[in-house]
């Protein structure tokens, strides 16, 4: 999987007969996903290009995928991740706003040492806010992803300065 794709969800199931898919997406009916749209599904290290024929949001996310037209089509594809190309995100006008997957990779440092003590190597939502996982020098932990804890984020010098909970200091 390349690193310029982004994972949006996954889908685990069908819905009714003529190969409907049910989204799972991790940022639910405020996704990025409109008809026409490609998206990669992933399954054991595989990965197909396929193009949304039509996407309806409401209490499910129902998909018809481009080529797919019955059940047991869908079925042989799941379940399977969801990406898409971070080319698909819409430009952001802000120069203090961007995009939770666009800070993996940064370099993490502690804001009162200012000394390197890891990097980001991914993220979840736990429903409440998003949750980085930081590869520490010395160990991995994990923060969530608020200003208490993310004082200072500067992704044009690839830096994020955190406040290292006194937990995460003891074992240190």
């Amino acid at each position: 999987m390349e690193e310029k794709n982004i994972s949006l969800g996954f889908c685990r199931k069908a819905h009714g007969i003529k190969g409907e898919a049910v989204f799972s997406l991790y940022s639910g009916s405020d996704s990025i996903l409109s008809s026409g749209d490609i998206i990669i599904a992933c399954k054991d290290k595989q990965s197909k290009e396929i193009k949304i024929e039509k996407i309806r949001f409401g209490n499910k996310v129902i998909v018809k995928l481009e080529g797919i037209n019955d059940r047991t089509t869908l079925e042989k594809l799941l379940p399977f991740e969801i990406f898409v190309s971070r080319d698909l995100f819409p430009e952001i006008d802000s120069s203090d706003e961007f995009y939770i997957s666009d800070i993996l990779g940064t370099d993490v440092f502690d804001f009162k040492t200012k000394q390197k003590i890891g990097v980001i190597d991914s993220f979840y939502d736990n429903g409440a806010q998003v949750v980085y996982v930081i590869k520490g020098n010395e160990q991995n932990f994990e923060l969530p992803f608020v200003e208490q804890f993310f004082p200072i984020v500067n992704l044009d010098e690839n830096r994020i300065e955190i406040v290292l909970p006194e937990i995460i200091n003891e074992k240190s």
